[in-house]
């Protein structure tokens, strides 16, 4: 709250939460019209759905406290028509420019946004700075040349990021087969991306809608809260989670933490839905083409990259 304070000097701040101990954040900002010179706007606390119990699966959030001025150029990014910041080195250009990157990533993904810069160590520093922030590094993808004095072990280009997407299907086939057997599911459903997409149908979701029936309370009857954590189907799975998984004192608070496992298997069965391609596509160039056209969300490259491959 402090930093909103201190952000929106000029605006009387109204918040629509009674308790303060729910005024965490992110918040949700809304700006109310203008009564007699007056401007105002109104807090609410954006509550993100769980993603699961594991500890890494927490958003990254953003520790930098941003300006007056900042905070007015990243409001304006994010508006249509162009935006220009313009200041001398060191006033925080980049760090603006990625916070509207970010944004933009979360509140259009299914849209892609294309970043071109006037030399590779201007990307450079947008790159670092946009892995420290809460953007998933299979929708990231750099062209041309330059990628080598980005300071991680990761690689950004083409064929880097196909590599990395083939890894990562490994790694989700490993859990689809650590699921299959918490559940004692006879087969091979860990082979290919397409027997995972029907062991989910068949298996998993069917599991969970019968979990949801036993446990949603209905008009005439109410749900012990003991009950979700007796009837969870996929308790084995999350052994490795920190425990106790639900704690069995509020209703609704182990149901958003049995809806947040669901979601952290749901993402595994949707990324490898996503990979399918992969398993289609043999050579090297055409998964390539695929990424750039399919699965990437933010491209980066130098203007000069631009300029040269423009046509194409």
């Amino acid at each position: 709250m402090d930093h909103l304070r201190k952000g929106f000097t000029d605006y009387k701040i109204q918040v629509n939460v009674d308790d303060p101990k729910k005024l965490v954040p992110p918040f949700k900002i809304k700006f109310l019209p203008s009564e007699e010179n007056i401007k105002k706007l109104v807090i609410t606390p954006h509550v993100l759905p769980s993603r699961g119990p594991y500890l890494y699966e927490k958003p990254k959030m953003n520790m930098i406290q941003f300006t007056p001025t900042q905070i007015e150029a990243i409001r304006s990014g994010m508006q249509l028509g162009l935006t220009m910041v313009v200041g001398p080195p060191g006033t925080g250009k980049t760090d603006v420019a990625v916070q509207i990157i970010s944004n933009l990533y979360h509140n259009f993904p299914n849209q892609r946004t294309l970043i071109v810069t006037h030399s590779n160590q201007a990307l450079n520093q947008l790159f670092e700075k946009i892995m420290a922030l809460d953007i998933d590094e299979r929708h990231l993808l750099r062209l041309g040349h330059g990628e080598e004095s980005l300071e991680t072990e990761k690689d950004f280009s083409r064929y880097g990021r196909v590599n990395f997407v083939l890894a990562k299907r490994l790694d989700l086939l490993n859990e689809v087969q650590r699921l299959q057997e918490s559940l004692n599911v006879p087969g091979d459903v860990s082979y290919t991306c397409e027997t995972a997409g029907h062991f989910y149908l068949y298996h998993v979701l069917a599991r969970w809608e019968e979990f949801l029936s036993k446990v949603k309370p209905g008009t005439s009857k109410k749900v012990p809260v003991a009950k979700i954590a007796e009837y969870f189907p996929f308790s084995k799975f999350f052994d490795n989670a920190p425990q106790p998984l639900f704690l069995g004192i509020n209703y609704k608070e182990d149901m958003e933490k049995a809806e947040g496992c669901f979601r952290y298997i749901k993402k595994i069965f949707s990324q490898l839905e996503e990979f399918r391609a992969f398993e289609l596509l043999r050579s090297g160039l055409d998964r390539s083409k695929y990424l750039l056209v399919k699965e990437a969300k933010i491209i980066a490259m130098t203007c000069t990259h631009a300029a040269l491959k423009g046509k194409s």
